[in-house]
C-alpha cells in the first residue's frame, strides 16, 4: 500500500521546482556572462519561478491536512493504491475518490459536478491543457491534472470521462455556456 509521502509526491507538481532550479542556474549563468546586469535579469526570472513554486505548494499541504483532519486519509490511500490509473497515470480513479496529479486535487465522486478541458493559448497556438473539475460547494472549478494539448489531450479527457461516468452519472462533461451556468448556480445557492 502506498504511503502519505507517495500521495504528497503525486499531488505536488514538479514544474515549479524545475522552474526554480532553472531560475537559479539562469541567474548564475547570466552573472558569469554579463556581470551585474545579468544578475539582475536572472534574479527576475528566479523570483518569478520562486513565486510560482510558493503558490502551488500550499494547495498540496492544505489537501493533505484536510484529509488527515477529516479522517479520510486511509480511504484515499486505499483508492490511490488500488485505483485505476487514467490519462497516462495523471489521474487515479478509486472506489470513492478521484485523485489528480500535480495540483493537490482529491475529491469524492459524489461531490464532482463538472469536468472539462481548459486550453491555454499563446497567439492562438495551444501551449498547455488542463483537466478542470467543478466541485460541489466551491465557487470556481479547480485544476484536476495537466493533460497534453491537441488530440492527445482530447483522448485523455475522453478516457477520464468514460472511466468517471459509472461512478457519478450526473457529472456535466465538456465546457458549454449551459454547464457553466448550472455550475455557478449551484455555487451561488451554496448547495452541498
Amino acid at each position: 500500500m502506498r504511503t502519505e509521502k507517495d500521495l504528497r509526491r503525486f499531488l505536488s507538481s514538479k514544474a515549479p521546482r524545475m522552474l526554480f532550479i532553472m531560475g537559479v542556474v539562469t541567474a548564475l549563468l547570466l552573472l558569469i556572462a554579463l556581470g551585474v546586469v545579468g544578475l539582475l535579469l536572472g534574479s527576475i526570472f528566479w523570483l518569478y519561478a520562486l513565486l510560482v513554486w510558493l503558490m502551488t505548494m500550499p494547495r498540496t499541504s492544505k489537501t493533505m491536512k484536510q484529509l488527515r483532519q477529516s479522517g479520510q486519509m486511509e480511504q484515499v490511500l486505499r483508492d490511490f493504491s488500488g485505483g485505476k490509473p487514467c490519462a497516462g497515470g495523471k489521474v487515479y480513479l478509486g472506489s470513492t475518490y478521484i485523485i489528480g496529479k500535480g495540483f493537490g486535487f482529491v475529491c469524492r465522486y459524489d461531490e464532482l459536478v463538472w469536468l472539462y478541458r481548459f486550453v491555454t493559448r499563446f497567439f492562438f497556438f495551444p501551449i498547455a491543457s488542463t483537466a478542470m473539475a467543478g466541485v460541489r460547494g466551491e465557487k470556481k472549478p479547480r485544476n484536476l491534472c495537466p493533460i497534453p494539448p491537441g488530440k492527445k489531450g482530447e483522448e485523455a479527457m475522453l478516457a477520464i470521462a468514460q472511466e468517471m461516468a459509472p461512478h457519478n452519472p450526473q457529472v456535466l462533461f465538456g465546457y458549454s455556456a449551459e454547464n457553466h451556468l448550472v455550475f455557478h448556480q449551484m455555487a451561488a445557492s451554496g448547495r452541498k
